[in-house]
């Protein structure tokens, strides 16, 4: 049977906005969402792939009694530059050029208070990734400085991550007009050969006439999709909602960091990345727009911005 999308999704992740093109550079990932799967779905890819990441699940010892579940498939793509592009040589007190191109294989299970997401990453850093391309590209479209260094960038590297994030709706209060505030805790962890770290977070919805999904801390650059569920659960009528929250990442290793200095960079190394955001959504009928804003510094003597934003579209087909 065809492979039809139930949803698809597309973030974009940019530091533009922040005046900025150097660390966490730019970000793109394209995805897919099964339907909700709660035993009753009908036959096919759907279905097949979301009993598939269970079964497997299960056996680690994850339980998915009377908890709804859908799957994801997505194609990453991060960039990671210096603050100084005009450049061609190497910048050794600060990161070095980078590309990470993945994918990431997920399962979510929720219910009404709380949610599961476990993530598998398989991807390649280095020229392969086409970080250098797409970046060229880009900066030659929008008139922004021709990156010079990526002749320097990081070398070939197969990359491997599993992740967890668990996400709690600590609180929410209904008023009239379909308005709610709602307040989530969440954390999570990574482990793999890029990155091991974990994190927590809380943050702060109010709305009007908004699904019945999560607002959640997630892995170190990645995105987690749990404020995509249950899209096809609100009524017809706009929606719309402002949140914002605290995170903090504890990072234990990156990859980035550990082969430059191999390579002689010199730059400080952050082991906390403290995190803000806020940001505004919209609703339609299973359609949602979001537009964020992560502001950022790592815990060192002389940080460099981290910030980005980020602009979240999804769309659910019935």
């Amino acid at each position: 049977m065809p492979l039809l999308a139930d949803s698809v999704y597309l973030v974009h992740d940019n530091d533009l906005p922040f005046d900025s093109d150097d660390h966490y550079s730019a970000g793109l990932q394209i995805g897919w969402m099964s339907d909700t799967y709660n035993g009753k779905m009908s036959n096919g890819f759907g279905q097949a792939y979301v009993e598939f990441l269970s079964n497997i699940l299960e056996l680690a010892g994850a339980s998915f009694t009377s908890r709804k579940r859908a799957g994801t498939i997505s194609v990453q793509e991060m960039i990671i530059t210096p603050k100084d592009l005009t450049k061609s040589e190497p910048i050794y007190n600060d990161v070095p050029y980078m590309g990470l191109l993945s994918n990431s294989f997920s399962l979510l299970s929720w219910d009404k208070d709380d949610f599961d997401e476990y993530r598998l990453t398989i991807g390649m850093v280095g020229p392969d990734s086409g970080a250098e391309k797409l970046q060229k590209t880009v900066h030659t479209i929008v008139g922004s400085t021709d990156p010079k260094g990526w002749n320097n960038q990081l070398g070939t590297r197969v990359v491997t991550q599993l992740g967890y994030i668990h996400g709690i709706k600590q609180f929410m209060g209904s008023y009239k007009h379909s308005q709610r505030f709602e307040w989530f805790n969440s954390y999570y962890a990574d482990v793999g050969n890029f990155y091991c770290g974990a994190g927590v977070g809380s943050s702060i919805r109010y709305g009007h006439n908004m699904p019945y999904n999560f607002e959640s801390v997630s892995g170190l650059f990645n995105s987690s999709k749990g404020d995509m569920i249950e899209l096809d659960q609100k009524n017809s009528s706009i929606g719309w909602d402002i949140h914002g929250g605290v995170h903090l990442n504890a990072i234990a290793y990156l990859y980035l960091y550990d082969e430059s200095k191999r390579f002689g960079y010199s730059y400080e190394r952050p082991y906390f990345l403290p995190i803000v955001n806020f940001g505004v959504s919209w609703y339609m009928k299973n359609f949602s727009l979001a537009i964020d804003f992560f502001p950022s510094q790592p815990t060192v003597a002389n940080p460099q911005s981290a910030s980005f934003a980020r602009i979240n579209l999804s769309l659910q087909f019935n």
